[in-house]
């Protein structure tokens, strides 16, 4: 969650008129604020839609370990630890 807020903040940062460069050089503050908006809209889509997922998988890989569970309970299929000797407490299904 933080590294997608750095990454926006950043991007904007980056985009807002005059930081890094005005475009369109000599044009009026409102042409040079809506031409940075569209830049920041195009980037925006494309950093959720492509650079995002692929730092996802760092966050939530899909090989998770689940951990045993403590004595007296067992371990459902779906990696939930019940109570063993609780009868009206079946694993889920």
């Amino acid at each position: 969650m933080f590294l997608k807020c750095a990454i926006y903040v950043g991007l904007f940062f980056v985009l807002v008129p005059g930081v890094l460069v005005s475009i369109p050089a000599h044009a009026s503050l409102q042409m040079q604020a809506a031409v940075h908006a569209v830049v920041f809209a195009v980037a925006s889509y494309v950093v959720h839609r492509y650079i995002l997922p692929s730092l996802e998988r760092f966050d939530n890989p899909s090989t998770k370990v689940n951990p045993s569970c403590p004595s007296g309970y067992k371990q459902c299929s779906s990696g939930d630890c019940v109570l063993a000797s609780d009868v009206h407490a079946p694993c889920p299904a």
